[in-house]
């Protein structure tokens, strides 16, 4: 059962830092935690702001990511390039259940296919916020476990950097970014990328590159920009290990055919457009083309198309912040495998129009109201069948309280509502007996506290999520699903805890702690008191930073995961996968705009499963191993 990865490839608490920290000439100092006050809708937060990302000695943005508790980052059989995040408990399908924007634009595909996070250069950045919880109401589809809204530089004067990497299993990476601004209003952006790695196995060579353009001009009273974006990588699979296999010699390959290659175009345009002081509406529209080739069993090709459109108004009416918008969404999908010929396509249309009220009621309390409606419309052409016609809908609502105790102290509680509509892919692979798939639909609970000073911040919060008509996969094979299916859960719930702390202990020394609890399990059908598989219990990270020198800083930190029924394990027959420790210690160099970071991954050695499956015929789990310690030596300028 080693291919089933290959179909989920066609299915991807940090410390909060001011943006602009004080600075001495030639000398690094740490910068003092983030006070701005939450957002009332905005539930439990975490920002990484792009100072931070530039003393990480992290060369992309996947290794910036699996630095944070607050989210696991699954590279499904060893692809970094097409890795999926995870938030509040979700194992195979978690690609879907999660919401990356970029700029406001959703980072999807019309298919399971995952975003390729290398294409997004660190030092386009300008910081992350992470939305941990439900965002059906504002957000919409797939924003189910959380939201990770990554905003860009926009120029407003020159600005430019260059990374410079080379790491273990012969890596090298090179990223560069230069961008200005005129008197006139215009300005624009250049960026590009390269890397290839052999990575820890064999037969597991990846090539990535890209190119993005930005342009776009300031007037008196809004601003446009346009985006063009491109990227090629390809990607060889080596296949899963036995258990017997993984202790010999994990670096084994036992699949050498196997190998993707996507090629992906995306062009955005974004107006932004002031009515007033008070009102201005935003106007989004996109559009992804991904073409693909590659081996599975037999030769295939594929392409998909995602068009989309958001036009939004926001403004303030006596007190309230004001969202209001409708959101258009039409998508493309056709794969054919030969021979034997086996084709199957995909044609989906999503209407949604949604509205959020933010309402202070009082200096320390404020009310959060949304709602959404969601309708989409599906032609999939089923394998070796004919094609349906059907139809999903959602309706989803949001209440959330904020109270701010005094300047440290601020309380939330929320309820949101969250749906799913399935992918281009699922709905071609459903079970003999289906001939469709159900709206995944959900709703959230969650309260929590928050202290902070200038020098501390503690974050503590509970929640619960229980889910109707979860989407998953069933990975059994027959002569007319050789992928296996896609079908629904009758019921699952999670239940949770996050805690998490910073400090800086003086002003040489800081530390994080932060701790993810999910307990999460099927609570209806004939699996009901079972565990989700591909879902640890606990997730944790621990670090500290040490500026022992003027130029001179060093970090450490300890990732645990804890143990994990195998993914599709839904029985929960199998031995759990142990759980493990990672070490990651880092030196750097800092002068002036030019940072030299040495870091070693996996420090300890440690030999652990990045990713497990259990394969129901041999009834056993099947293992692709993550990396041994690892080394890299990365240069970084700015202008």
């Amino acid at each position: 059962m080693i291919k089933k990865i290959l179909l989920i490839n066609f299915s991807l608490l940090p410390t909060c830092f001011a943006d602009n920290p004080t600075v001495i000439p030639d000398v690094v100092v740490a910068a003092p935690i983030n006070t701005t006050p939450q957002n009332a809708y905005s539930a439990e937060t975490a920002t990484i702001s792009a100072e931070q990302m530039l003393h990480s000695g992290d060369v992309s943005l996947s290794d910036v990511l699996a630095n944070q508790s607050a989210l696991r980052v699954i590279h499904n059989s060893g692809n970094s390039e097409q890795s999926s995040i995870s938030i509040r408990g979700f194992g195979d399908n978690a690609v879907a259940n999660s919401l990356i924007l970029v700029d406001g634009f959703p980072l999807m595909n019309a298919s399971l296919l995952a975003p390729n996070f290398n294409a997004i250069a660190l030092g386009d950045i300008q910081k992350i916020d992470l939305f941990q919880g439900s965002q059906g109401s504002l957000w919409g589809n797939q924003a189910v476990g959380g939201v990770l809204s990554i905003q860009t530089r926009v120029p407003q004067e020159p600005i430019g950097n260059v990374s410079v990497s080379y790491g273990s299993y012969d890596s090298p990476q090179i990223s560069a970014l230069y961008g200005d601004k005129r008197d006139s209003g215009f300005f624009y952006k250049i960026s590009a990328y390269g890397s290839t790695t052999d990575n820890y196995q064999d037969h597991n060579q990846q090539s990535d590159s890209g190119l993005n353009l930005q342009q776009g001009w300031d007037y008196a009273t809004g601003s446009w920009s346009f985006n063009e974006k491109v990227s090629d990588n390809t990607t060889h699979f080596p296949g899963s290990l036995t258990q017997a296999q993984y202790e010999a010699d994990p670096t084994q390959a036992t699949d050498t055919k196997d190998y993707v290659h996507y090629q992906t175009q995306i062009f955005q345009v974004l107006n932004k457009q002031w009515i007033n002081d008070q009102w201005h509406v935003e106007t989004r529209v996109s559009t992804t083309h991904v073409s693909s080739n590659g081996y599975f069993y037999n030769p295939y090709s594929g392409s998909e198309t995602l068009n989309w459109f958001n036009p939004q108004v926001i403004g303030h009416y006596q007190g309230m912040k004001i969202i209001s918008g409708y959101v258009g969404q039409t998508s493309q999908y056709q794969e054919t495998t030969t021979p034997p010929a086996i084709s199957s396509a995909a044609n989906a249309n999503e209407n949604d129009l949604y509205s959020q009220f933010f309402i202070p009621l009082t200096k320390k309390w404020a009310l959060t109201l949304g709602a959404r409606e969601a309708v989409q419309s599906n032609s999939p052409q089923l394998v070796l069948g004919e094609t349906t016609h059907y139809r999903n809908q959602a309706f989803v609502t949001e209440q959330g309280l904020n109270y701010r105790i005094n300047e440290g102290w601020s309380w939330f509680v929320r309820r949101d509502g969250n749906f799913r509509m399935p992918k281009a892919n699922e709905e071609v692979w459903l079970a003999s007996d289906a001939t469709e798939l159900k709206v995944q639909t959900g709703v959230s609970y969650e309260s929590g506290v928050l202290w902070q000073t200038r020098q501390h911040k503690i974050q503590f919060s509970v929640y619960e999520l229980l889910l109707h008509n979860e989407i998953a996969y069933d990975p059994t094979q027959t002569p007319t699903q050789p992928f296996g299916a896609t079908s629904n859960f009758e019921a699952t719930l999670r239940k949770g805890i996050n805690f998490s702390q910073e400090s800086h202990v003086t002003e040489h020394v800081s530390l994080n702690t932060s701790l993810n609890y999910v307990d999460a399990r099927f609570v209806a059908g004939p699996d009901s008191g079972n565990v989700v598989p591909g879902v640890p219990m606990y997730h944790a990270v621990a670090g500290a930073d040490y500026l022992f020198q003027p130029h001179w800083k060093t970090l450490y930190n300890e990732i645990y995961t804890g143990t994990v029924y195998a993914s599709d394990d839904v029985q929960n027959v199998a031995t759990r996968v142990p759980a493990y420790w990672l070490g990651q210690w880092g030196l750097e160099y800092v002068l002036k705009k030019v940072s030299v970071s040495f870091k070693i991954d996996n420090l300890f050695n440690q030999r652990y499963a990045v990713f497990t499956d259990y394969d129901s015929y041999s009834q056993a789990n099947m293992y692709y191993p993550g990396a041994g310690r690892s080394y890299t030596l990365s240069i970084k300028a700015q202008l």
